[in-house]
């Protein structure tokens, strides 16, 4: 007896505890195979992509089934989507390949694009042992992500062999490569393609995602229209791209080239529930962008989608379970800390920081030396760039540059850049500063993984 055969007959129209998406979905990710994704339990690796088969799959969602049965405090029973229903078995409907997350690109919001080039699992040989069996459903859909797709080594060997066996390959691409590859996919009528534009011009798109490819990207986009509509473009509304003006130029540009599909998303990084400050911000401008953008592509005959995953968190449904855009504000930003009306902002990559940094005339200060702040340190020194202080609490930073307490820095009187050295160090500042009533502050965040990368492109780590 196979294992499928033994769940079948064990559990078929059995009251189980179980989720709907068990059995029905699996993550390659790396260099592991999974249950689900992190947003409900935590990743629930159950092997190495290495050698996998079908029957360890099935083995282990047995095991699974009985811990749930047996203990409320088995890791899925903690799990919301876990249910006590009916089972009843089905094939897998849905496969994440997340196995390299080199990038091209580098989103401001994002820190999925830190890997090297030639990163990226093998994972075809797997896909082919289910497929031989019979396990996928005829529809199953094939999600590409993690870094940039089309340049993962696996990715044109892999992609061709769903498309040759007709399963529909949903690819999350920034756009700057064009993909033959995805053109032919989507001639055949078995790829989706999703985009996150996150602007209209030029120049918001270069802060946002980091390079200079706007017209390359846009005319990418245009080339993969003239053979699908099945193309959709992504706008992730967050405190840098929120003017009006801004999505009007996108949507006009949409039009233009005869999308179809908008996807509206907010940066899920200032949309939870508790709050926050910084370094995205969801403030009432934002929350009236959203909408703004909502009305305006469906007044000019948009598909318009909702992201779930983004608006989960305060999701709103229609009387058709459709979910909508939230119809209330909420502030989820703490007033103690920005009281001053003082933000934190960001780069897209440390390159655009350095350009920050050198056409600043204010002085400049790292606040925080910790593994961060060294890290900084040496990259402003690699660059010509004088540090005029540093801000260490224990006022020791063994360096030529001066040291000042907390207490010596907020006595500054002059315009300051700020670079935050450390991942938690903004709310305090922020507090510090507040609470100081000053104002001749600019803190600038940025997380300590691109300083990484940075020193070893340069040599300087």
């Amino acid at each position: 007896m196979t294992d499928i055969e033994r769940i079948l007959g064990k559990y078929e129209n059995e009251k189980i505890w179980v989720c709907d998406f068990w059995g029905t979905r699996i993550n390659l990710q790396e260099p592991f195979l999974s249950l689900c994704h992190d947003a409900y339990v935590g990743q629930q690796v159950i092997g190495c992509l290495e050698n996998y088969s079908p029957d360890k799959y099935y083995s282990r969602l047995a095991e699974i089934v009985e811990e749930n049965n047996e203990s409320a405090d088995s890791h899925c029973r903690k799990c919301e989507k876990c249910k006590l229903q009916t089972f009843n078995y089905k094939k897998l409907n849905w496969v994440t390949i997340n196995t390299a997350w080199y990038c091209n690109s580098s989103c401001i919001y994002c820190a999925g694009h830190y890997a090297s080039e030639d990163d990226g699992h093998e994972v075809l040989s797997v896909i082919k042992k289910f497929h031989e069996q019979k396990l996928f459903e005829s529809e199953c859909l094939f999600d590409w992500g993690g870094g940039e797709p089309t340049l993962n080594p696996i990715f044109d060997e892999t992609s061709k062999w769903l498309t040759e066996h007709k399963y529909v390959q949903r690819i999350n691409t920034n756009g700057i490569v064009y993909s033959e590859v995805v053109e032919d996919a989507l001639k055949k009528g078995y790829a989706i393609l999703r985009l996150s534009l996150d602007s209209g011009t030029s120049n918001c798109f270069e802060k946002v995602k980091g390079h200079s490819a706007y017209e390359q990207v846009w005319n990418n986009i245009a080339r993969y229209r003239k053979v699908s509509s099945r193309i959709y473009l992504k706008y992730n509304v967050f405190n840098y791209n929120s003017d009006l003006s801004e999505i009007d130029v996108f949507l006009k540009k949409c039009k233009e080239i005869q999308i179809e599909n908008i996807i509206i998303d907010g940066e899920v990084t200032s949309y939870q529930p508790n709050k926050n400050a910084g370094p995205f911000y969801y403030t009432y401008k934002e929350f009236k962008a959203m909408h703004y953008l909502h009305d305006e592509a469906e007044r000019l005959g948009f598909n318009v989608i909702i992201s779930d995953y983004a608006f989960s968190y305060r999701a709103e449904y229609d009387e058709n379970g459709k979910i909508t855009l939230p119809t209330s504000f909420v502030d989820n930003t703490d007033r103690e800390i920005i009281c001053n009306n003082i933000y934190v902002s960001t780069e897209p990559s440390v390159n655009a920081l350095v350009e920050r940094v050198k056409n600043t005339r204010k002085k400049i200060i790292i606040r925080g030396f910790g593994t961060d702040g060294k890290r900084l340190l040496k990259i402003m020194e690699s660059q010509g760039i004088k540090v005029d202080y540093i801000v260490d609490k224990n006022n020791e930073n063994n360096s030529v540059i001066e040291s000042r307490s907390v207490n010596e820095y907020l006595e500054d009187e002059d315009e300051c850049l700020v670079l935050l050295g450390s991942t938690s160090c903004w709310k305090e500042f922020l507090k510090e500063i507040n609470k100081a009533n000053k104002y001749n502050f600019e803190p600038v965040y940025m997380m300590g993984i691109y300083y990484d990368k940075y020193l070893e492109e340069k040599g300087i780590l």
